[in-house]
């Protein structure tokens, strides 16, 4: 069962890099930021406005 799920993933993975994603770099960026300032962030909007502008 492990092995079926495996291969499933490669093929998956196969078909993305080859047939689905554009002939062009694609690029992921993750922000992680302290707990205090996700509070911050959740309860004032204009807060998270300025930081994400």
């Amino acid at each position: 069962m492990v092995l079926v799920k495996a291969r499933r993933k490669a093929e998956s993975a196969a078909l993305l890099v080859g047939e689905v994603f554009p002939e062009q770099p694609v690029r992921q960026w993750v922000l992680s930021v302290p707990f205090p300032l996700r509070v911050l962030f959740a309860s004032r909007d204009e807060v998270m406005g300025r930081v994400a502008g």
